[in-house]
């Protein structure tokens, strides 16, 4: 009886002992994966690594002062915010072009007869009215 309780024992050490082995090679692999992963990580958000082309572009301060306009879209609000030495024909175009998303998101929900769906209509029949003379 205790020669096959030993047996069962030692057949239960080796099985062990072959799972362990197996964990341990996969815990290196993982490893070694990882120590890749960071240094390609700590590579690629080095402000000093430009790949583009030209000199590499100074980052903009941001200025915290600046003219801002939100407007709600598929993904979330959205907020564009006025550069220091834009003049007002972009910035304008920029913000037509945020409420024209806006509008296309509304019209895509399903939603009408809001003020944004209103107004862009008007403008629509404006221009094309002003054409027809």
């Amino acid at each position: 009886m205790e020669t096959n309780q030993q047996f069962v024992t030692m057949e239960r050490f080796d099985k062990l002992s072959n799972f362990l082995e197996k964990i341990s090679k996969r815990l290196t692999e993982i490893e070694t994966s990882y120590k890749k992963i960071s240094k390609q990580l700590e590579r690629n958000s080095d402000d000093g690594v430009w790949e583009g082309f030209g000199p590499k572009p100074e980052k903009q301060p941001f200025n915290p002062n600046a003219e801002t306009y939100t407007l709600e879209l598929s993904h979330g609000p959205y907020t564009l915010r006025r550069d220091d030495d834009e003049d007002d024909k972009e910035w304008a175009r920029r913000k037509k072009h945020l409420m024209n998303q806006r509008v296309g998101f509304l019209n895509g929900s399903g939603v009408s007869g809001t003020p944004e769906q209103e107004a862009y209509l008007k403008e629509i029949y404006d221009r094309l009215t002003a054409h027809g003379r």
